[in-house]
């Protein structure tokens, strides 16, 4: 049975909106339909709708019904509100709008034929009697048939098709379907009583109840307050000037000679200044522990250098001609399994067009432990793709994850050889979706197009919290200052070295690099997919200044730790020091 209730308020519930309920053989459907999270003295949170969950029936840990509510616990990580209080139960769309009123046409015509045609019979009986007054009562006859018929199909519109069953009706029919699955439902006609709230204590009940005597008694307390408080944390100098008198015995006493001190003289000036005398930091001599941290993070100027691209993790591995991203992802529950909803882009990176592209997704299910394939989904495109122009495939199957197979169409030269024109990837800024505005801002980039940093601001005025890291690393690729021939050495140095490049025409002071170790690789088939996490970070100084349209080439010492860690990967970044995070 399907059934709509109303979530609202109580100290022992977290959610208030409409909700949708079924008792399934696999679990309980519930529907959320403008349901947002609850708490008492607290604003409603988002809503939530159009969203629906399969709860096992092991997983409700209580279940209540007093008077006209019904009190569901759950405990279940994947929805967002285990505790439920439904009142206001009505019966829910078991049957759809159309089919409902096809049935209705249907009685009202059978009803309306069927009178018809015991009129029909009774007049006809009538003719054949002969008498003027047995055909008069035979009309009589058909007409009070036709009536009751008419009358009969228009009960039982009104009571099974178009006046839903009342609250109490709907309520108890669900709780007795419901405790079939939940044996250990608990039942009372007894309304429920929420427990009483300790009160705080309330001290004006302890104060005067007229105003002047309140006024009089505050004022002395606060008057007491300060005194007391002066006396004991404040000392009376005539105490302290005021001498002790202290009993000495007899044999104690002895003459005291009393001394004239000499009168104070000036002190002889000094033939080297001392430190407190000198200008702050002029006179403090250098901390061997504070110069050795300055030398450490500091990097080490090796050569001049040029740099024609920056290094970034958006381009780590090679672009390819074809390339796919993940616009949408959507998880659907059934009654039995999981089903994932997708939508894919496929961007032609390359010079020429493209024909005949097949991209197969396989979707995967988990059981126990293990991931095994449900179902291939073939994706065709007939063509051509042009240079730059994306297309946009969507599938769905029975699966919780999948993979994308792509053809291998070849890959970009390194130095952006093959690649398609820029002015393409201009266009392909204002398509529909953001990701594949995230591929073309990407792409500009890498071609070294001027326009690629204001496409990336552009896109950063509609900021997106998914977007941010993507956008970031676009930003820093195009920068006034970028990082370029990364190159690790030996395991024995531990050290890193890298070209620091000044893009601008003016001399570039105060410059930083900034090293992330980062738990992985940033994946750049899903840019919208969170980011791999920041283990550690360190950052050095580049004490020389970078001269217009120059580089230098430095190395760096990383310290020991995090920036080892088996499976991370490293990130480098370039700016003003004290901009660098």
């Amino acid at each position: 049975m399907r059934v709509r209730a109303t979530a609202v308020g109580t100290p022992n519930s977290n959610a208030i909106g409409q909700v949708e309920l079924c008792c399934t053989p696999a679990g309980l459907s519930v529907g959320l339909f403008g349901v947002g999270p609850y708490s008492e003295g607290y604003a409603v949170g988002a809503l939530a709708s159009g969203t629906q969950f399969l709860v096992p029936y092991h997983r409700i840990t209580a279940a209540r019904a007093y008077g006209d509510q019904l009190q569901l616990d759950f405990n279940l990580e994947t929805f967002p509100h285990d505790r439920l209080t439904l009142r206001r139960f009505i019966a829910g769309p078991g049957v759809p709008l159309d089919e409902l009123r096809r049935r209705r046409l249907i009685l009202h015509l059978g009803v309306l034929g069927v009178a018809t045609l015991a009129s029909l019979a009774a007049g006809f009986w009538g003719a054949l009697l002969g008498s003027a007054s047995a055909g008069w009562s035979a009309v009589g006859y058909g007409a009070i048939v036709g009536t009751t018929i008419v009358g009969l199909g228009y009960a039982i519109d009104r009571t099974f098709l178009t006046n839903p069953p009342a609250e109490a009706t709907t309520r108890g029919a669900f709780i007795d379907d419901l405790s079939c699955y939940v044996p250990s439902l608990i039942r009372s006609d007894a309304p429920y009583q929420s427990p009483e709230k300790k009160q705080p204590l309330d001290i004006t009940t302890w104060l005067p109840r007229t105003s002047a005597l309140t006024g009089v008694v505050l004022g002395a307390l606060l008057l007491t307050g300060l005194v007391t408080g002066q006396r004991l944390l404040v000392e009376d100098p005539s105490e302290i000037a005021r001498p002790t008198a202290r009993l000495e015995p007899p044999e104690a006493l002895a003459p005291q000679v009393v001394v004239e001190a000499p009168p104070p003289t000036t002190p002889l000036p000094s033939a080297a200044p001392s430190e407190s005398a000198l200008p702050s930091g002029q006179g403090e001599p250098a901390s061997p522990a504070r110069a050795a941290e300055a030398e450490a993070n500091s990097a080490t100027v090796e050569r001049r250098c040029m740099c024609d691209r920056a290094d970034s993790a958006l381009w780590k591995s090679p672009i390819p001609r074809l390339s796919a991203l993940l616009i949408e992802r959507r998880s659907v529950p059934t009654r039995t399994h999981l089903r994932t909803q997708l939508h894919i882009a496929i961007i032609n990176n390359s010079d020429s067009p493209m024909n005949e592209i097949t991209v197969h997704v396989q979707f995967l299910e988990s059981r126990g432990g293990k991931s095994q394939p449900t179902k291939e989904r073939p994706l065709y495109f007939e063509g051509p793709l042009a240079p730059g122009h994306a297309v946009k495939w969507s599938t769905e199957a029975r699966g919780d994850s999948y993979e994308l197979l792509i053809p291998d169409m070849g890959q970009l030269g390194p130095n952006g050889d093959g690649a398609a024109p820029a002015q393409a990837f201009v266009d392909l800024l204002h398509a529909n979706n953001r990701p594949v505005r995230l591929h073309a801002a990407r792409m500009l980039s890498y071609l070294g197009d001027a326009r690629a940093r204001d496409a990336a601001l552009e896109l950063k005025d509609a900021l997106r919290a998914a977007e941010a890291p993507f956008l970031r690393r676009v930003l820093m690729a195009t920068g006034d200052v970028r990082v370029c021939d990364t190159e690790i050495a030996d395991q024995s140095s531990r050290t890193l070295g890298a070209c620091v490049y000044n893009a601008t025409e003016k001399e570039q002071n105060h410059v930083g690099l900034a090293l992330h170790s980062l738990s992985g690789s940033l994946d750049v088939q899903q840019p919208l997919a969170d980011p791999p996490q920041l283990l550690a970070s360190s950052k050095w100084r580049i004490a020389q200044p970078i001269a217009a349209q120059t580089g230098v080439f430095v190395r760096i010492t990383p310290p020991a730790g995090p920036f080892n860690t088996p499976g991370s990967s490293l990130e480098l970044f370039a700016d003003d020091f004290d901009l660098l995070e």
